[in-house]
């Protein structure tokens, strides 16, 4: 079982109460036109959508006939999800689980992670959790990883942020530390006073703590022998990456399984047993020489020469 991480309890409370407010659902038909473009799905693909929230991405692929799986440690998001899978008619597999803690041996076509849900963790634990959708991907399956760009973001993040939520105020006080490129927030609510020009009292709802990833730091987390053909691009549009663009899209592909080099002969080379030297009758050891080589078959003949082929690992009969 995954440790508690720093964010856990922001994300057990808090955020169910705001994460349909910084979401739509035309924005998500939108992100999975271009995804199930770019990964070039083939009809009745298995996906993977960790961790999938309250579903608005995992509803609008399982929509196009897609086999989807959901993952959230989220027992409230997961409950959303499931009411509306029900009210869309569509089929959606869910699972309650930290996605550190995944395990789909080779199951999925395509597996993503989006709106900003790497970096919760430690940078070891994130290495872990990219491992993870690897796993979980077939050979030749597509990764698609949606995140804030931090190099945009150090650049542009305001202090405070104020959004309306439900007839209340949710106010958002940022602050980035560039020695670990972690983003702080602390969530604030508030109701509208009597006068209409001030705000009522703020609770403070709970704390969050991301680290953000560059391009280079992110894209050096797929390692070379596991993924191959990766893209980078700055959204879920298929916009060109850019130091100035708001997200960080990274789109990899499982390498093809590939047999160890040492398998790979498919040619037969003969081999020659060594055999064993027997003893004359004076009890000195006799060996076999080219004129008194025993025919084969004959009793003391060496044993027949046999051909190895080493791409199946076993001896086969010389034909």
């Amino acid at each position: 079982m995954a440790a508690v991480f720093q964010s856990e309890r922001f994300f057990r409370e808090a955020w169910p109460q705001i994460s349909q407010a910084f979401a739509s659902p035309t924005d998500a038909a939108s992100d999975v036109e271009w995804i199930v473009g770019v990964a070039a799905l083939e009809a009745g693909a298995r996906i993977l959508d960790a961790p999938c929230g309250f579903g608005r991405h995992s509803i609008e692929l399982a929509r196009r006939g897609f086999q989807v799986t959901g993952v959230d440690f989220s027992e409230t998001e997961l409950d959303r999800a499931r009411k509306a899978a029900t009210e869309a008619g569509v089929p959606l597999r869910l699972v309650c689980q930290d996605i550190r803690d995944m395990e789909f041996p080779g199951e999925f076509d395509l597996a993503v992670n989006l709106f900003s849900s790497i970096g919760y963790f430690s940078d070891d634990e994130d290495r872990l959790v990219i491992d993870r959708f690897w796993r979980a991907l077939k050979p030749g399956g597509v990764f698609v990883l949606d995140t804030r760009n931090r190099d945009q973001l150090v650049r542009s993040l305001p202090p405070e942020e104020r959004k309306r939520v439900n007839g209340w105020t949710l106010r958002i006080e940022n602050a980035f530390d560039p020695a670990t490129s972690r983003w702080r927030a602390r969530w604030w609510r508030s109701k509208r006073a009597i006068a209409k020009a001030k705000e009522g009292a703020a609770e403070l709802i709970g704390e969050s703590e991301i680290r953000l990833y560059s391009a280079h730091e992110l894209s050096a987390m797929l390692r070379p022998e596991r993924w191959g053909h990766v893209e980078l691009y700055g959204g879920l549009d298929g916009t060109p990456f850019s130091l100035d663009a708001p997200r960080l899209v990274l789109v990899g592909e499982r390498r093809p399984r590939r047999w160890p080099p040492s398998r790979v002969l498919w040619s037969c080379s003969p081999v020659r047993s060594i055999p064993t030297a027997r003893r004359s009758s004076s009890g000195r050891p006799a060996s076999w020489s080219a004129t008194t080589r025993p025919r084969p078959g004959s009793r003391g003949s060496p044993p027949r020469r046999q051909e190895y082929c080493s791409a199946f690992g076993r001896a086969a009969p010389r034909a």
